[in-house]
């Protein structure tokens, strides 16, 4: 009897360890299920997660480049339109001399019994016109340079006094016959030596000047004003005439472009001065730039370096 109870006690106890194994073992089996499941779940994500991300990678990238050709397409009508025009311009600005200078030698060579006189003044009027078209020339072949890269200066030290005393007296006779007075402040001789090229800088301070008496007021002024700013001098262009446009600004400095076509056009000029002064003083690695008041005048400047 006693044999009985323990073997029946074993078999019992084999019996619960071996239910006690098999509960384990289909934990582990659930939690292995439940833990791949978990994994593949996320995994799942994961790549959905991936596609989408590179999804709007591409969506991203795409808008982008399209917005870049959008922008190079717009790039490239202006510069269309722009070319048109330069183009339409320049034929303009030729056609006008050359037209005149045709017009006048052929009246001389059609009138045989025309006097000596009106023939003298034919002859004046024509060599004028010449002279406007070779200046068109010539100032079509400097910008042309600079936008090339092919404008060489010849960079210096001079005195500034001098060089624009010499400008005003170039331009005293052309101020007198508009009733301009012409006035230098700012500076005594030999005070700053700046480095630069004088002959360009002539040029640019002779364009500002003309400009300045041509859009002048009866009995106004033009004053070259200079200014000490420590390593540069400020260079100052001023006159109290009919000012520019305040919408006018931002397009005095391109190529032919005029504030007042009609009356530029009775004055002559290349209706490129201008846009040499930006050429020129942006060659130097400055800027030139304007203040204006419609009615009241305005101011063109920019800097040059001293010596030392």
């Amino acid at each position: 009897m006693l044999l009985n109870f323990f073997f029946d006690t074993t078999i019992a106890a084999i019996f619960g360890y071996a239910l006690v194994l098999l509960a384990g073992f289909l934990g582990w089996w659930l939690l292995r299920f439940q833990i791949f499941s978990i994994i593949k779940s996320e995994s799942k994500n994961i790549k959905n997660q991936s596609l989408l991300i590179d999804k709007r990678s591409v969506r991203k990238t795409l808008k982008a480049l399209l917005a870049l050709r959008t922008q190079e397409v717009n790039k490239m009508q202006l510069l269309e339109t722009h070319r048109q025009q330069y183009t339409g311009n320049i034929a303009h600005e030729l056609k006008t001399p050359i037209h005149a200078i045709q017009g006048y030698l052929d009246s001389i060579e059609e009138d045989a019994n025309m006097d000596k006189d009106t023939v003298l003044r034919f002859v004046k009027k024509a060599s004028k016109n010449s002279e406007r078209l070779a200046q068109i020339v010539s100032d079509l072949d400097l910008i042309t340079k600079h936008e090339s890269q092919t404008l060489r200066l010849n960079i210096e030290v001079f005195d500034l006094y001098e060089l624009i005393s010499d400008v005003i007296e170039t331009l005293d006779f052309n101020a007198k016959e508009n009733s301009i007075k012409l006035y230098l402040n700012g500076i005594r001789p030999n005070q700053y030596l700046v480095l630069a090229d004088k002959e360009r800088i002539a040029q640019v301070l002779i364009n500002l000047g003309i400009n300045s008496i041509k859009y002048g007021n009866a009995n106004g002024s033009t004053n070259f004003v200079v200014s000490d700013l420590g390593k540069t001098v400020r260079i100052e262009v001023s006159d109290n005439g009919l000012g520019i446009d305040p919408e006018k600004l931002d397009r005095i400095f391109e190529r032919f472009y005029r504030v007042e076509s009609s009356r530029s056009r009775d004055k002559g000029g290349s209706g490129l001065g201008l846009s040499i002064c930006k050429h020129i003083i942006e060659a130097h690695g400055q800027k030139i730039e304007v203040i204006s008041t419609k009615g009241a005048g305005s101011i063109f400047s920019f800097n040059l370096p001293l010596s030392q």
